[in-house]
């Protein structure tokens, strides 16, 4: 389930002062996944992890306008896209990096969650009142009333209120046809990023990439027991570039996608960017230049 990251929220650990230096913690993968090439969904969960590090660094560079493509090599974020995904002002670039830092932290914090595949490990139960829950029995009884991926659904989160030795918080990727995460071959853009032209290739062509959908799904995890996909005013989260512009500023601050779909966007980092959902003409960058490992990470990215 796509779902909303929230501005005013505790930090699951000490974010860094610089993130010139982590360590991604090794990521948990049950058992469930063993069928969908678990190192494949490793390396995913630690490029989320590369893509919030980015965006943390594009954030902290500034701004440029989205007609000036070449100051890309600066590392700064095109104003036209921060507005977009996030609305106007400095409080957007100030709300994303810290949504930045924040999911950096969910990732880079060890046993903080677990990645399931599919949900045949939640048990269906009926409460007393005739609705239907869900036991998740690692949790110690905890009851999660979601309980099943519907079709339009790449994902889910939850949290185990009694996690005992468990990871508190639960990723689960759905199984099924698409937008299902598990039926997508993609699992991290790193493997064919840098392999193609993606020029006037759809932003949210991104979303086929499990990478992005676990740095979507890892921000919920970062606000203990809020889980939701409501937005300020009341109405659903929204997850497509069009749909996303079309909402109020402070909708925008609190919708989930906003903050991965920007981060994913800027990971591309050979493209130039256009104010239309696409990709721009691929940029003239020197790949062996020190200046492009430095602030770009390394040709093609390293995990």
């Amino acid at each position: 389930m796509r779902l909303v990251y929230y501005q005013s929220v505790p930090i699951i650990a000490t974010v860094l002062s610089t993130i010139c230096d982590f360590t991604v913690a090794e990521p948990l993968i049950d058992a469930s996944c063993n069928r969908y090439d678990p190192q494949a969904l490793r390396n995913a969960v630690r490029e989320a992890a590369q893509i919030a590090k980015n965006g943390v660094h594009r954030a902290n560079v500034g701004l440029y306008p989205i007609s000036g493509n070449q100051d890309v090599k600066k590392g700064g974020i095109p104003k036209e896209l921060l507005e977009h995904y996030m609305g106007p002002g400095d409080d957007s670039l100030v709300s994303f990096r810290k949504g930045m830092e924040l999911s950096l932290a969910a990732l880079s914090t060890d046993g903080h969650f677990v990645i399931k595949c599919g949900t045949a490990h939640l048990e269906e139960r009926v409460a007393t009142n005739g609705q239907k829950v869900y036991l998740d029995s690692e949790g110690q009884n905890m009851l999660f009333l979601k309980g099943r991926c519907t079709p339009n659904e790449m994902a889910l989160t939850y949290r185990r209120h009694y996690p005992g030795n468990n990871a508190k918080w639960v990723i689960v990727l759905c199984e099924g046809p698409k937008p299902a995460a598990l039926s997508h071959s993609e699992k991290v853009i790193g493997t064919d990023w840098n392999m193609r032209n993606w020029e006037n290739i759809a932003y949210d062509t991104l979303w086929d990439y499990v990478s992005t959908t676990v740095l979507h799904e890892s921000m919920p995890t970062i606000q203990d027991g809020v889980i939701a996909g409501i937005l300020n005013s009341g109405r659903k989260e929204e997850t497509s570039w069009d749909a996303i512009g079309e909402l109020e500023h402070s909708d925008k601050v609190y919708n989930a996608e906003s903050y991965s779909a920007l981060a994913s966007v800027l990971w591309m980092r050979q493209h130039s960017y256009q104010n239309n959902g696409r990709f721009g003409p691929i940029l003239p960058f020197d790949k062996q230049s020190p200046a492009w490992d430095d602030r770009h990470g390394a040709w093609p990215i390293s995990l």
